[in-house]
């Protein structure tokens, strides 16, 4: 009987101790990188974006966030050493697979420390002072908010034309 007490115990003790530690804003998203969603100029609706590869420049390696594939929405980190992220969207569909016909969608920032709570620490916050886009295929970029932190949001409204 006395073993399964102190099992029983231990098993308080260590559900007790999960329970305490959890603090939701700490699990919402660990990373302030804002989400843009893809929309059609003309319905105002979210679409599907076919055959898209889209890359930082001046990212490490200028990595792919996409590599053609298909995609209503993306991640895109912006670096807290600097004030400007600029991304590349190459359409890789045969009949506009031309790089002549690339958007550059640029965004500048002021990024800062924010302290959430001893459980969580700090996070990153980021200030849009301004954002500039090329007009090939992009129609229009609507921020519905010019602040973003670590909370799983969509920021970056990009609406395509798509007649």
């Amino acid at each position: 009987m006395g073993k399964i007490l102190n099992i029983f115990f231990a098993l308080i003790v260590c559900v007790a101790t999960l329970t305490s530690c959890s603090n939701k804003e700490c699990f919402n998203n660990q990373n302030t990188i804002p989400l843009a969603g893809f929309y059609s100029m003309q319905s105002k609706s979210q679409i599907t974006v076919d055959s898209l590869t889209v890359y930082g420049i001046g990212a490490k390696g200028d990595a792919n966030l996409l590599d053609n594939r298909s995609a209503s929405s993306l991640y895109m980190p912006m670096p807290i050493s600097g004030n400007s992220a600029s991304f590349v969207f190459h359409y890789n569909a045969n009949a506009i697979n031309d790089i002549a016909l690339n958007d550059t969608l640029t965004i500048n920032y002021d990024s800062y420390p924010k302290f959430v709570s001893n459980e969580c620490g700090a996070i990153y916050q980021y200030d849009i002072t301004d954002f500039t886009c090329t007009h090939h295929l992009i129609d229009s970029v609507a921020l519905p908010t010019m602040e973003f932190n670590n909370i799983d949001i969509e920021v970056i409204q990009i609406y395509f034309r798509t007649n």
